[in-house]
């Protein structure tokens, strides 16, 4: 990246991806099921809804951590993430979101409850997911935060990019 484009690339991450994922979420709209919700993304072109999934990874995880994310409804979206990640050639924090989605075994469940039910499931209940309790997703939160901000150029400058290339290619 050049020293032009990375000083350009705060101010177009506002202007550009950020609005664009806001009609993105507008347009899932409100969703009950899994089933529902997959219709809804389905309906967006495939870059825009793995771009979805890595925005809306990024935002949670950064927030919270990834208990937060998978105790919440964004952790519907993990897999997407993945893909999103991959394709914003981000592979360290694909791998990180997999081997979190690793905890609730495979089939991942997209459903909220079932996730609930495999937390409180645990052994320590909800208690091992909490923060500082957890050592495996703890450590995969420290691993994530810097990464996710340095790979690649770091997730904003990178999904920049990922939209203006999409852009170009759809004109």
């Amino acid at each position: 990246m050049s020293e032009s484009e990375s000083s350009m690339t705060p101010q177009l991450y506002e202007d550009i991806v950020e609005p664009l994922v806001e009609s993105l979420y507008d347009k899932l709209g409100s969703w009950e099921t899994v089933e529902e919700f997959l219709t809804q993304l389905q309906k967006m072109p495939h870059q825009l809804a793995i771009l979805l999934g890595a925005y809306w990874t990024y935002g949670e995880v950064g927030n919270g951590g990834f208990v937060q994310y998978f105790w919440n409804s964004s952790g519907i979206i993990a897999p997407e993430a993945v893909l999103g990640f991959q394709a914003l050639d981000m592979p360290q924090c694909a791998t990180i979101v997999e081997r979190a989605m690793s905890h609730f075994g495979t089939p991942y469940p997209r459903n909220r409850e079932q996730r609930h039910a495999l937390i409180e499931g645990a052994d320590e209940g909800w208690d091992m997911f909490k923060e500082g309790r957890n050592i495996a997703l703890d450590q995969l939160n420290d691993d994530f935060f810097p990464l996710v901000n340095e790979e690649n150029g770091g997730f904003e400058a990178t999904a920049t990019r990922y939209v203006l290339r999409y852009r170009a290619a759809q004109n």
